[in-house]
């Protein structure tokens, strides 16, 4: 189970200085983003991040979705020959340079801004460091210190401050039997994300009506879309006719209708190692051990991935179902080939 702020001080500033890398992460930053509204805010830490600590998305005033990445260090940052300088420089430049594979719907997205943050101070000469060579990505790099972490936690995670509420939201969500439960505290009070332990349990039940709007229509489309083809869905409260959740759910948060429901494919729902076998005009060739999982999954179409750019090779691997019919779309791009191939079965 995921954790929550820890009251570690007696001021967010003395909070924030005790924490190394991962807990500032994990404990603060992807809390606050989703308390300031970004979406589907993803933990991309690791060996081929390519520069994204953290990647998340918000709407545009022309309803495009806008990547935004995150670069997390602790401490100060400076420019007196800092190796965390070149390496946050080398960050940027791969988070620009690279593609982000949505986690939930698979399609690959270009990243239009990069937040460098840290715990400390980030002084002229480091910032002035790290743009060297940026040329247009220039303008697009921001970045957050110490004292612009102070603003936006007290504005967006009031509750830092309130470790007795942190305690009782820990307390609601433990030890239950079939559901897993992470809680965030941001803009808004306490925010859940829930996943079943078990893929037989019925989490929740509902039904919704859609008025004869503009904005009922669309949000009509998007769900009967997250039908068919489980793209993730948000749908707003007033469209809830009646929302009944499992007896261990009711228990933490009743079954008042909430402001909003969102809900998509299970992340890592189903992961399999598999082997390929392709020829090209380049000769024969394998792979074993790829790792093939479920994007997003609905009643009409289901779309698997390896998991890149963890992968030496990757494989699109999409299912249509057609009357009576399953139609098979293989993509594999792979370096030195590209296969494309349809099969109807």
């Amino acid at each position: 189970m995921k954790s929550i702020p820890k009251p570690v001080g007696t001021t967010i500033e003395e909070r924030l200085s005790g924490l190394n890398e991962k807990a500032f992460r994990v404990e603060i930053l992807i809390p606050l983003l989703r308390g300031m509204g970004y979406n589907d805010v993803d933990h991309f830490h690791g060996p081929f991040e390519l520069g994204k600590d953290i990647v998340a998305w918000k709407k545009r005033a022309d309803g495009s979705s806008e990547y935004t990445a995150w670069v997390a260090k602790t401490g100060p940052v400076n420019g007196r020959a800092n190796q965390d300088v070149s390496t946050i420089h080398t960050q940027v430049l791969q988070a620009f340079g690279s593609t982000y594979r949505h986690k939930l719907t698979g399609d690959k997205c270009t990243i239009r801004e990069v937040i460098i943050t840290s715990t400390g101070s980030i002084t002229d000469q480091a910032r002035t460091a790290i743009r060297a060579t940026l040329d247009h990505h220039n303008k697009n790099v921001t970045f957050w210190d110490l004292s612009t972490l102070v603003d936006l936690i007290s504005e967006y995670m009031p509750s830092l401050t309130i470790p007795k509420l942190i305690e009782d939201v820990k307390s609601r969500i433990g030890n239950l039997k079939h559901f897993d439960i992470e809680a965030s505290i941001g803009k808004g009070g306490v925010h859940y994300k829930v996943n079943a332990k078990s893929g037989q349990v019925e989490m929740v039940r509902g039904k919704f009506s859609f008025p004869d709007t503009t904005e009922g229509s669309k949000a009509k489309i998007e769900f009967q879309r997250f039908v068919e083809e489980g793209y993730p869905v948000k749908i707003p409260g007033e469209y809830i006719q009646e929302l009944q959740h499992h007896e261990e759910l009711a228990a933490i948060w009743g079954n008042e209708t909430p402001l909003f429901l969102e809900i998509g494919t299970r992340e890592a729902a189903w992961k399999k190692a598999i082997r390929i076998e392709a020829a090209s005009r380049y000769g024969s060739y394998w792979y074993e051990g790829l790792t093939l999982r479920l994007i997003r999954a609905g009643s009409r179409k289901a779309f698997f991935s390896t998991e890149a750019p963890h992968e030496p090779l990757q494989l699109e691997l999409t299912l249509f179902k057609k009357e009576q019919q399953i139609e098979l779309r293989l993509n594999v791009e792979g370096e030195g080939c590209e296969i494309s191939r349809t099969l109807q079965a």
